[in-house]
């Protein structure tokens, strides 16, 4: 990641002096999460997603076969408000946002799947 100051009235050190025009910051961008691990994760959620899958397959059906869907979309608009509330402005570990990130999208269904075609 570089940074460039071209402005300089807005960045100031502790001390009050001015950050020199056209300053630039290199830091390097480092993985949060070993890419093993993450293999390891992403199968740990393979297994939760068929038991999602299962219970989603049936709660549809349910709701298809009868009564209001009105309800249905509300689980499912309230689940995601409550999974993106902590998306929006806080740190949260690697791990964490990784799985709230995949559960919104079986929640939004959209499987592997569907974004190929």
């Amino acid at each position: 990641m570089q940074i460039t100051f071209w402005g300089t009235e807005y960045f100031k050190n502790i001390f009050d002096k001015e950050v020199p025009f056209g300053t630039k910051l290199k830091y390097p961008i480092v993985r949060q999460i070993s890419f093993t691990e993450q293999q390891e994760y992403e199968e740990q959620v393979g297994y939760a997603d068929f038991a999602l899958y299962a219970i989603l397959g049936v709660f549809l059906l349910l709701a298809l076969c009868g009564g209001h869907l009105l309800s249905t979309w509300m689980f499912l608009n309230s689940m995601q408000l409550l999974f993106h509330v902590p998306l929006i402005k806080t740190d949260l570990p690697a791990h964490a946002h990784f799985f709230m990130v995949e559960y919104l999208k079986k929640l939004r269904l959209s499987f592997v799947w569907t974004e190929e075609l």
